[in-house]
């Protein structure tokens, strides 16, 4: 009997590696706002009407990206849920409760009673540098939905309950040195409530907003940076234009891309750097693709501001149309003999 031999195996082939195709710049923007859109809710039930407790000032971003993708009716529920809960000395609140239960689809069931729903139970902040953020962010929201919808009777009824949460502002949250973060969205509300007033025939109650916006930044302006101050509040003054190109150069290269990156591409836009724009767009996109989301709503409502500001950027440079340049003067042989002779 022959002896026994193992039968040698064939070395295994070797995989192809895929070939690594150059991302297209488009698609990455594409699925990056999707996420984002997905990261606020959907058309039917947006992020605002899921959650059991409202944070305002988390709110007014989801509201300020839900406008950019045309979700006015959840925007216009929630930002007149917090409405209907402000104080009659202006004060907004801070969060609001629902009173829904984390398996209120069970318990409703049970109990045959419709799901409760809002206006939940208000909180209110005893820091005062806390709720003039979040009065601020409410009322930037609140004037620009007015103004993108053109709905005046809105614009005449929110109009004194906004003038009233800038006045809790301005009596409750007056600090030396300043607040830079809080300037900056001071002077967006005022900016955003100035247009509101004229867009309800008030002219003069508008340039007084206005003046009060620019004051904001020329105190945003005479504030000292110290070291203490974040990374936020910074972006948030660059957003503005209320600091010079060497402290906005600074802010964007502090940013981090997966917390920041949306505000950052933001300022490039609103600062006219189309290029610089379209690159922190794609890097924070490819960074909210790499981690399956942004930070939080307020993240994804950045980007969603920072991509529309980038698109109207791009869109104007694309229809602005150059002057032709003088063609100069150009003299004949008979013109530079005279000129030799005299």
């Amino acid at each position: 009997m022959p002896p026994f031999r193992r039968r040698q195996r064939s070395a295994p082939l070797e995989a192809t590696p895929p070939v690594a195709l150059p991302p297209d710049p488009e698609a990455e923007l594409e699925a990056a706002e999707a996420l984002a859109s997905e990261c606020l809710g959907g058309r039917e039930e947006s992020w605002l009407d899921a959650q059991p407790t409202i944070d305002a000032e988390t709110a007014a971003w989801a509201a300020l990206g839900a406008l950019e993708l045309g979700r006015l009716p959840q925007v216009r529920r929630v930002l007149e849920r917090l409405l209907q809960a402000q104080r009659a000395d202006g004060s907004l609140p801070v969060t609001l409760r629902s009173g829904r239960h984390p398996m209120g689809k069970l318990v409703n069931w049970l109990k045959r009673v419709p799901r409760p729903s809002f206006p939940g139970k208000p909180s209110f902040s005893r820091d005062a540098i806390q709720g003039a953020r979040a009065h601020a962010l409410v009322t930037w929201a609140c004037a620009e939905f007015t103004l993108r919808t053109g709905d005046a009777e809105l614009a005449q009824r929110w109009r004194k309950p906004l003038e009233a949460a800038i006045d809790w502002i301005e009596r409750h949250a007056r600090l030396n040195p300043p607040d830079v973060g809080l300037e900056a969205l001071y002077h967006q509300a005022q900016i955003a409530l100035g247009h509101l007033s004229i867009a309800s025939g008030d002219a003069v109650a508008g340039a007084r907003r206005w003046a009060a916006a620019a004051a904001a930044k020329e105190r945003i302006q005479d504030a000292e940076r110290t070291a203490g101050t974040s990374i936020e509040d910074l972006l948030l003054v660059a957003l503005v234009s209320a600091c010079d190109a060497r402290t906005r150069d600074e802010a964007l290269s502090r940013g981090d891309l997966h917390q920041h990156g949306g505000v950052m591409a933001w300022v490039a836009a609103q600062a006219g750097l189309l290029a610089e724009a379209e690159t922190l767009l794609r890097r924070c996109a490819q960074t909210a693709l790499a981690h399956g989301g942004f930070q939080g709503p307020a993240g994804a409502a950045q980007f969603l501001r920072g991509l529309s500001a980038w698109k109207r950027l791009a869109e104007s440079c694309r229809h602005t149309v150059t002057r032709p340049r003088h063609r100069q003067w150009q003299l004949s042989e008979d013109d530079l003999r005279i000129l030799s002779v005299c």
